[in-house]
């Protein structure tokens, strides 16, 4: 057994000696001498693999990378077993080249005259408007000059007008010179922008905007209307809701908007993950879409409903909105009980809010008090009821910034637990004088204005109580029982001295009658 497991790690260690991951690939470095500066002059380097990428250093020591250069003086071609580095102002010197990936030293530099940049010449259509109707085709037309290798492709490119989608209607190799375009049948009726792009690997694309705009009249479209129902700002952020048709099964929403605030007009996108479904029928959903968080300023924009890169809705105006940040701050709120358990029956919050500010109270999630500040501090004051109230309060100023703050507490108005052995209410006299029974562990017993000590089990024993007790417990909170108890006064001897004197006026009385009859 353990010839095997040697044998098999043997095996396993001389496999991975041979594994391709094994083999570190190494950089090697070539130098070509250049005589004299060059315009457009282009370095070639060939090896026997094509699995290798060329770094190049110029005469004053920049370092070109290949993945990373300036379009505009330089130009990376990526060729089977070949690259080509093509400077546009190439200075006298010496220019090294550091070959990276490969895992064979067998290169070879050569240099070679003024290359032919690629590019396309515009021809038709250019500066103007052009008007459409459902399948009518667009004839355009171009002219491509330079060397081109032979993945370069040409896209043409519609944009709907004052929105910021775009989406390719048709490709086409450079050197056709021509094509007919047909605009699809699931874009809306609108104003687009076209444009074209000849892309390459290597080279940045060269884009071209003939200045053409397409007045298209699309009645095949079938796409059921959208439309935004509500927008609002809140914290510097814009939402809106959304009302999609149901059977449309979008892919996203694309909004632009615009400000002077901004460089440049501001594109967001969103998918359904980001979106709130805030109502649902057979007919229609409407989603809440959280757009963009701007900073202060004013605003327009508008959106659309896409379904596909070339299915969407016609374009959603976003009406004009402002932003203005309020910085809300924890002092603006102050609690007038800060313990997290409490006895108290009500709470008092006071609140330096913005004047003009809406401030509503909950309470587990109820709302028991709404305000609009009027002056710079205000006290609201609210009921607590026993148990472990939940209390928001949410400030909303007049730019619908809002800033909630939240405190919890621990509510109980239970008096401690009191239970009296001796004596008992009914009792009209202490047995032995004294009083006894058991309290609430943790709590406070006073027995006749006098603190008292009890055992671990809460059981007291007071003697020489007399005809009077006053008990009172406390528990940590404040909570308080009460017991009062007093001697009943023997009001039996009274009665038997009643019934002597009514006797003895009796007797009296029978003894004056007859006293008075004998006479």
């Amino acid at each position: 057994m353990t010839h095997k497991l040697i044998r098999l790690l043997i095996v396993f260690l001389f496999t991975m000696l041979l594994s391709p991951f094994s083999i570190q690939a190494e950089t090697y470095t070539k130098t070509y001498e250049l005589d004299e500066g060059q315009e457009d002059f282009e370095f070639i380097i060939e090896g026997e693999q094509n699995n290798f990428d060329v770094r190049m250093i110029l005469p004053n020591g920049t370092k070109v990378n290949f993945d990373n250069f300036d379009y505009n003086e330089f130009i990376y071609f990526s060729m089977p077993n070949k690259r080509i580095w093509a400077v546009k102002n190439a200075p006298a010197g010496t220019y090294t080249f550091e070959i990276v990936g490969a895992s064979e030293d067998t290169f070879s530099i050569d240099g070679e005259g003024a290359i032919d940049r690629p590019k396309v010449n515009w021809s038709s259509p250019k500066e103007g408007s052009i008007s459409v109707r459902n399948d009518e085709p667009i004839l355009l037309t171009w002219e491509a000059s330079g060397d081109f290798q032979y993945n370069y492709d040409i896209r043409f490119i519609l944009k709907q007008d004052g929105g910021s989608h775009e989406f390719v209607v048709q490709e086409a190799n450079a050197d056709d010179g021509e094509i007919e375009i047909v605009l699809p049948e699931t874009i809306p009726s609108g104003k687009y922008l076209l444009f074209i792009e000849a892309e390459n690997t290597k080279v940045q694309p060269q884009r071209i905007d003939p200045k053409v705009v397409i007045e298209y009249t699309n009645d095949r479209y079938d796409m059921e209307p959208v439309e935004i129902v509500e927008q609002f700002i809140q914290n510097g952020i814009l939402y809106v809701n959304v009302k999609v048709p149901k059977g449309i099964y979008f892919d996203y929403f694309e909004a632009q908007i615009d400000g002077e605030s901004l460089e440049s007009p501001q594109i967001a996108t969103g998918i359904e993950e980001d979106f709130i479904l805030l109502e649902e029928t057979d007919e229609y959903e409407i989603w809440n879409w959280s757009v963009v968080q701007l900073e202060d300023g004013s605003y327009s924009g508008n959106m659309i409903v896409v379904e596909d890169e070339d299915e969407f809705s016609p374009i959603l105006e976003i009406a004009p909105f402002e932003i203005k940040r309020t910085d809300f701050t924890e002092d603006m709120v102050e609690w007038s009980i800060m313990e997290e358990e409490t006895n108290a029956t009500s709470l008092d919050i006071t609140v330096r809010f913005p004047i003009g500010t809406e401030v509503e109270v909950l309470i587990d999630e109820k709302m028991v008090l709404t305000k609009v500040i009027e002056e710079e501090e205000e006290v609201l004051t609210v009921g607590l009821e026993e148990g472990f109230p939940y209390i928001l309060v949410r400030a909303t100023d007049e730019h619908q910034n809002s800033q909630s703050y939240t405190k919890q507490y621990k509510v109980d108005h239970t008096p401690p637990q009191l239970e009296m052995i001796q004596p008992l209410p009914t009792n009209e006299m202490l047995n032995d004088d004294f009083a006894s029974g058991y309290v609430e562990l943790g709590s406070k017993l006073i027995v006749n204005g006098k603190e008292v000590e009890y055992d671990e089990d809460g059981y007291f024993l007071v003697e020489n109580i007399g005809d009077e007790l006053n008990i009172e417990v406390y528990d940590s909170l404040g909570n308080k029982a009460e017991y009062y108890w007093e001697a009943e006064i023997k009001s039996a001897s009274f009665a038997w001295l009643w019934i002597v004197l009514i006797n003895i006026m009796i007797v009296g009385g029978t003894g004056f009658t007859i006293w008075r009859l004998k006479k």
